[in-house]
């Protein structure tokens, strides 16, 4: 398959799902888990009542898992930028893990949020994540392919159907 971008056919999807979504679900898990745990590290730090923590902590996992979502639909979708979304997600996370750092911290959380972090970059430069997504691509662009000679067709059909 190196070099060669293969177009899925039907009976195809259950290998395609076999071979890529191990890898696919495993860095979106790693990016939900990291985005929940920061947002509560950050939000610990920064606001002293709790009712307070707990109204900033849920706006921010909903804001993160929103652009997750979106970044992972982009991918789906065949769109190989939607992968710098989640990528951006992941060194915010990082960043603001630095920023919030103090000498109350936790050494462990901040551990395992790092972790989490740069297993999900990590996941998302692997081999196969980039082949499932020069593989996605090439479906996008056969479906469009597919939808433009179908209108085309459509527009051929109604041009006889008025003569």
């Amino acid at each position: 398959m190196k070099g060669k971008s293969r177009v899925l056919h039907l009976h195809d999807v259950p290998g395609f799902l076999r071979r890529y979504f191990a890898t696919f679900i495993c860095a979106f898990l790693l990016a939900c888990f990291s985005c929940a745990l920061t947002a509560i590290v950050v939000v610990e730090g920064r606001f002293s009542t709790v009712r307070e923590q707990a109204n900033y902590t849920v706006i921010l996992v909903m804001t993160a898992s929103l652009v997750l979502s979106i970044g992972n639909m982009l991918i789906v979708r065949g769109r190989p930028w939607g992968v710098w979304v989640v990528v951006a997600l992941l060194l915010v996370n990082l960043l603001a893990l630095l920023v919030s750092y103090g000498p109350r911290s936790s050494n462990l959380l901040f551990l395992v949020i790092t972790v989490l972090s740069l297993s999900g970059l990590y996941l998302l430069n692997s081999q196969r994540q980039r082949e499932m997504r020069s593989r996605l691509v090439a479906i996008r662009k056969s479906r469009n392919k597919l939808f433009k000679a179908v209108r085309a067709a459509k527009v051929r059909a109604r041009s006889r159907a008025c003569r």
